[in-house]
Order: structure tokens, then C-alpha cells, then sequence
């Protein structure tokens, strides 16, 4: 009998207990922030301090995630632009060689051409101008991922950025003192502790994304610069083209 009324007795205490713990969810576009508090608990100042630095750690890490979401797409826009720009690079040159061989200007190995070929030297300066332009365009796109590349490695290289982390390292130990004195705090560490882990998780991928954009920054950086000195020699070589096509028309009375 008194066993039974014991049991009774504290079971009616985690009932009261549950009673007063509140779920307050703080809406936020990273992630919501879903904690429990005993309301029968007057909040540590340590608890308060961390929790507050939390909330900011979640606006610091959606700020980042925005800008290296963005910075993402520019990157691969900029990739795809560049390869066309190679590509189409490559097949002006080609035109180019023919070209540089009829005028006998060319200064590589000979030109093989089976059959006939056609070439249109006017759309061929009128399609190498328009290769220059789209050049020029990129240029633009190029020098602001540049600088915003070089902006994401000032934020990783200031003092508390460890191993080329986006985020301060004092966001990842805002609970260190908060946990041990669980008993003593009014906020749930068991909602609080499965909340920081997933706040990790996200971060974690956030970050993944944010390294991802150093390493296709720097390959996008150095295809650009071949490209560059690639169509430097292609724009040269067309000048020396269109000056020997118009000595040899005047030559010809054209």
C-alpha cells in the first residue's frame, strides 16, 4: 500500500513538473529555435548571456549562408560562361589558321583542309568583335567574384577563425557552462542540446559550401586567366590578318 501510494506520489510530481516546462519556438529563416523552460526557474545570467549569443549565432550563419548560397551560383554562372567563351575561342582560331594560311601570314604548321572550306572573313572579324565584347562583359563578372572571393578569405582569417571557419569560434562554446549546471537552469538541456545539434548540422553544411566556393573560385580564377591569354594571342593574331587582307585587296585594286 505504501509502495503504491509512493509510485502515485511520484508520478504526480513528474506530472507537475512537465506542467511547468513551456516550449517556446523562436521562428527564425535558418532554422527555428525550439526549447523548453521550467517556469518555476529564474534564468542563470549565464543562460541568458548564451542564449542570446546563440540567437545572433543563428543571424550570423543565415547572413553567410545567403552570401555563399549567392556566391555559389555566381561561380558556376561564371564556369559556364568561361568554358563557352573557350569554346568558342578554339573554333575562331581554327577559322583563323585557314585564314593566316591563304594570306600566307601563318607562322605554324600547315593548315590540312580535305575538301573545300568556305570561310566568311567578314563574319569571321565581325564574330571575333563580338567574342571580344562578351570578353569584356565577363571581365566584370570575373574581378566581382574576385574581390568577393578575397572578402570570404579576410572573414576566415580573423583572430578567433579557426581552420578556415566562417564563423567565430566562440559561437560553438556558448554552452560550455550552461550544461553542468543543468540542475540549476531554467531551460531544458535535453531540447537545448538537441537544438544545438542541429544547428550544427546545418552549419556544418553551410560551411561545406562556403569551402566548396574557395576551391571552385580559385580553379574558375585560373581558366579565366588562360582564357584571357588565349584571346590576348587570338585578338593579335586577327589584327595582323585584317591588315594583310586589306594590303593584299588594295594589291588586288579592291
Amino acid at each position: 500500500m505504501h509502495y503504491s501510494l509512493w509510485r502515485t506520489c511520484n508520478h504526480c510530481g513528474e506530472f507537475i513538473k512537465k506542467l511547468m516546462m513551456k516550449t517556446v519556438v523562436k521562428n527564425h529563416p535558418l532554422k527555428d529555435i525550439i526549447l523548453e523552460f521550467d517556469e518555476s526557474k529564474k534564468p542563470l545570467a549565464i543562460e541568458t548571456a548564451a542564449l542570446e549569443l546563440y540567437y545572433e549565432a543563428h543571424d550570423v550563419v543565415y547572413a553567410i549562408k545567403q552570401r555563399a548560397d549567392q556566391m555559389r551560383l555566381d561561380l558556376l554562372r561564371g564556369q559556364t560562361e568561361v568554358e563557352e567563351l573557350y569554346m568558342e575561342a578554339l573554333l575562331l582560331l581554327q577559322e583563323l589558321e585557314i585564314i593566316e594560311e591563304s594570306l600566307n601570314i601563318s607562322t605554324g604548321p600547315e593548315v590540312e583542309i580535305d575538301g573545300e572550306l568556305t570561310i566568311e572573313v567578314t563574319e569571321f572579324f565581325f564574330s571575333v568583335e563580338k567574342h571580344n565584347k562578351k570578353m569584356q562583359d565577363i571581365h566584370g563578372l570575373i574581378d566581382d567574384l574576385s574581390n568577393r572571393h578575397n572578402e570570404s578569405l579576410d572573414i576566415v582569417f580573423q583572430e578567433g577563425h579557426d581552420d578556415y571557419h566562417p564563423v567565430h569560434e566562440k559561437y560553438f562554446s556558448l554552452f560550455d557552462e550552461v550544461y553542468p549546471r543543468y540542475e540549476e537552469v531554467s531551460v531544458n538541456i535535453v531540447t537545448l542540446d538537441e537544438d544545438e545539434d542541429y544547428f550544427k548540422q546545418i552549419y556544418g553544411k553551410v560551411d561545406d559550401v562556403f569551402q566548396d566556393n574557395f576551391d571552385i573560385g580559385t580553379a574558375l580564377f585560373e581558366r579565366y586567366n588562360q582564357l584571357y591569354e588565349f584571346t590576348k594571342d587570338l585578338y593579335q593574331r586577327t589584327e595582323r590578318a585584317s591588315v594583310a587582307l586589306n594590303q593584299f585587296l588594295k594589291g588586288k585594286g579592291l
